[in-house]
């Protein structure tokens, strides 16, 4: 979602929704679902050239991105800024 909030300053959100989903293609290791939330915030200098502040994973939800057969979980980056 975006909104131009002058016509200089744009701010930026974005969230994502990942449903129960499989690490393996046997279907034998789940990994939860989960939620993120990004948001950022631009500003137009010049035409040319703009600057942001920009964070992603807000909410520093623990995303699970993989598992081994030994069922040790990987997970996606905590929040930044």
């Amino acid at each position: 979602m975006d909104w131009r909030a002058l016509p200089r300053l744009t701010l930026s959100a974005d969230g994502r929704y990942e449903s129960t989903r499989y690490d393996d293609d046997q279907n034998t290791r789940r990994l939860d679902p989960g939620f993120t939330a990004d948001a950022r915030v631009t500003f137009a200098v010049t035409p040319q050239f703009a600057v942001y502040v920009a964070g992603a994973n807000l909410f520093d939800a623990e995303i699970e991105t993989g598992r081994t057969a030994a069922n040790v979980v990987s997970y996606d980056a905590p929040r930044t800024v």
